[in-house]
């Protein structure tokens, strides 16, 4: 007769210390977080927090899940965001929960408000600046005065990249004693490593992959490419991404029909699940963004020894050696963009693969998932005095 037995972990779980990771999607945590969540549970109590969507069975094999009912990634509705405080308090204290640690927009401001209430040390991490954010209005003063609320709260707050880090400090919402950089989410650079091209073996092909919004600089692109190579049989530019129409910076389909239509050899694919193909397949990845937090479609790129080609601006800036792994241009200048782009595909293969191998060798000493799982292990034990 067998006996069940459980794991050591069975038995070490109730000594250990319990981490909360939340976010604003089930999605979020299967694509971005994954990695640092196994890195975490080696020493740690992991509880994963989010609203449940269409990935939230799947998150459900990572370990213990809470799924919200009051966050709304869009809305506006104070009254439910005072809800979401409630909730993630409830959660923090019924699960007593020593650390709670918050990604993407509300979480970051409710989580932290959340925290503080339960008594919960919390760290906070800034994943980018968003269109509110970045724009002048009643709705980005607002977000503003709540950043800075919320975040004198927190233990600690993560940015990606050292500008963010220093706007925030300039406009006085976090300090430098309480702030850090660490580069990302970490990149799986065994899941994404150099592999053969199939079947784009004729021509030269660039490739962006992101949503069609004007700040990820698409209205640039499409404009240096057709005034580089609309009349090139033999250059091709794919567009990998959804048109995300509840953004208000949201390339319309009209106009991306109408750039289809006029220009044959740009070619939209959509979303695709599973992105390794895609770029293994392509030359050059492009991303002409006006500002990201560190940019995963530039670090999959490099850590499958692809040239890029970016904009010098917060997060973009971090992923290239100019010059040397790819080039970086002014961000919403299609003129510069389109020469950097006729440039690369003059460069013959070797060159291509030498420019390659830097990225490669970037991406492994310093995006890769070990290298930012310890980071953020030696924060969360520094904050737990462990």
């Amino acid at each position: 007769m067998r006996f069940w037995l459980p794991k050591f972990e069975y038995f070490c779980k109730p000594f250990m210390k319990k981490i909360a990771i939340v976010t604003n999607t089930s999605w979020n945590i299967l694509n971005f977080r994954t990695s640092l969540v196994k890195h975490l549970q080696k020493e740690f109590d992991v509880l994963l927090v989010a609203p449940y969507d269409e990935y939230s069975a799947t998150i459900q094999n990572l370990g213990d899940v809470v799924f919200l009912t009051n966050l709304s990634r869009k809305g506006t509705n104070p009254i439910t965001d005072l809800r979401l405080v409630n909730e993630l308090k409830k959660i923090y204290k019924t699960q007593n929960i020593d650390l709670a640690i918050h990604f993407t927009i509300k979480p970051n401001i409710y989580g932290s408000f959340a925290a503080k209430r339960a008594g919960v040390q919390s760290i906070s991490v800034v994943t980018g600046l968003g269109y509110t954010f970045l724009n002048t209005g009643v709705a980005a003063s607002v977000a503003k005065r709540l950043y800075k609320r919320a975040f004198r709260r927190n233990d600690l707050t993560v940015f990606q990249n050292q500008d963010d880090r220093r706007l925030f400090m300039r406009m006085g919402l976090v300090t430098e004693k309480r702030s850090r950089v660490i580069n990302g989410s970490g990149i799986d650079t065994e899941l994404f490593k150099p592999r053969e091209r199939d079947d784009w073996h004729k021509g030269f092909h660039f490739l962006f992959i992101g949503r069609l919004l004007y700040d990820k600089g698409v209205r640039e692109l499409f404009e240096a490419f057709r005034s580089q190579f609309s009349e090139k049989e033999n250059v091709f530019l794919h567009i990998v991404g959804d048109i995300d129409e509840s953004n208000p910076s949201a390339f319309s389909q009209t106009e991306l029909d109408h750039v289809l239509a006029t220009t044959p050899n740009i070619i939209y694919h959509g979303r695709v699940n599973g992105v390794q193909q895609m770029i293994a397949n392509s030359h050059c990845v492009v991303l002409p963004s006006y500002r990201e937090g560190l940019p995963r479609v530039m670090l999959e790129a490099i850590a499958m020894a692809k040239p890029v080609i970016t904009t010098n601006v917060a997060g973009c800036k971090e992923t290239v050696i100019d010059g040397m792994n790819g080039y970086l241009v002014l961000a919403q200048d299609a003129k510069e963009l389109g020469e950097r782009m006729m440039q690369t595909c003059k460069l013959d293969s070797e060159t291509l693969a030498k420019m390659g191998k830097v990225g490669r060798n970037l991406a492994i000493e310093k995006f890769s998932t070990p290298v930012v799982n310890q980071e953020f292990e030696a924060e969360i034990k520094s904050i737990l005095s462990l």
